[in-house]
C-alpha cells in the first residue's frame, strides 16, 4: 500500500502539476512538498485540508489510499467553484462570461460552434505532441532546452524515485526478473 507522500506525488502528477505548483496552490514551497512525497516530512492538518479543498481530493483517500481519490461533486457545485475561481483569479475569462451573458441566443451558437472548433485543434494538437514524444520514448514533457537545471534535477531525482516505486511493487507482486511488471 502507498504511503500518503506516495499518494501526494501519484495526486500530484495526475494532475499534471510541478512540485512548485502543487505548493503553491496549497501555500507551502516546492521543498516542503518534495520532503512529504520522499516521507522525510509528514501531512498537517491544514495540509490535509487544503488539499482537499483546493484539488476536489477524498480526504479518505489521502489518509487511508482507500476509495476514490477524488470527491463526487455535483454539477452546481463545479460550476460554483469554477466562476468564483475566475472571478478571483481571470480578468480575461471574466469578461468574456460577461460578453457570452449579454448575446443574442444567434450569436451564442456562432460563439460557441467557433470554441468547439478551437477545442477539437487544441485536442488534435495534444495527441500530436503525446504520439511524437511517444514515439520519441521519452515522457510527454517540457522539452529540455527549456528546463532550468533546477527543473532538470528535480525531473531526475522524480525518475528516480519512479523507478524506485515500480521496483518495489514489482518485489511485492512476484513479477519476473526483467523489469516488467507481469500482466
Amino acid at each position: 500500500m502507498e504511503t500518503q507522500g506516495e499518494r501526494i506525488r501519484l495526486l500530484r502528477k495526475h494532475l499534471h502539476l510541478s512540485g512548485e505548483k502543487f505548493g503553491a496552490r496549497i501555500g507551502v514551497k516546492k521543498n516542503t512538498v518534495s520532503q512529504i512525497e520522499t516521507g522525510k516530512n509528514s501531512l498537517t492538518e491544514q495540509m490535509f485540508k487544503s488539499i482537499c479543498r483546493e484539488f476536489n481530493v477524498s480526504e479518505h483517500w489521502l489518509r487511508t489510499g482507500e476509495g476514490d481519490m477524488f470527491q463526487k461533486v455535483s454539477f452546481a457545485d463545479e460550476y460554483t467553484k469554477a466562476a468564483a475561481d475566475i472571478c478571483n483569479n481571470d480578468p480575461v475569462a471574466m469578461q468574456v462570461l460577461i460578453n457570452y451573458w449579454k448575446m443574442d441566443p444567434g450569436t451564442r451558437d456562432i460563439f460557441w460552434n467557433g470554441l468547439v472548433q478551437i477545442a477539437d485543434i487544441y485536442k488534435k494538437a495534444k495527441e500530436l505532441q503525446e504520439i511524437e514524444s511517444i514515439q520519441q520514448g521519452m515522457p510527454f514533457r517540457k522539452k529540455a532546452a527549456a528546463l532550468t537545471p533546477e527543473e532538470i534535477n528535480a525531473e531526475v531525482e522524480e525518475y528516480r524515485r519512479e523507478l524506485e516505486l515500480e521496483a518495489r511493487a514489482a518485489a511485492g507482486s512476484g513479477a519476473s526478473g526483467n523489469g516488467r511488471k507481469n500482466a
